[in-house]
């Protein structure tokens, strides 16, 4: 079996209030017994917003493609959407 896979990160910060990142990562393998390679991909868009010291919100989307499996069946995609809240104290 031959796998590899890489993902790729990037962020920066608007104000002290805004903070972007985004990321896009990537998975194959080629097994030994199988005619077509196995992929998936995915990607990812997040926001950081301050509200107070300590307190934020992280909207988030992001995709997944699951592509063809081994066999060369769709194994379909996924589109998701999160919201997190966090207070530290």
């Amino acid at each position: 079996n031959d796998s590899y896979g890489f993902l790729i990160v990037g962020g920066f910060k608007l104000s002290d209030m805004l903070r972007f990142e985004a990321g896009y990562g990537y998975v194959n393998a080629d097994l030994d017994d199988a005619d077509e390679e196995d992929e998936t991909s995915g990607y990812y868009l997040q926001c950081q917003i301050n509200l107070a010291k300590g307190v934020f919100l992280l909207p988030e989307i992001g995709h997944y493609d699951l592509a063809d499996n081994a066999a060369g069946a769709d194994e379909g995609d996924l589109t998701y959407y999160g919201l997190k809240w966090q207070i530290n104290f």
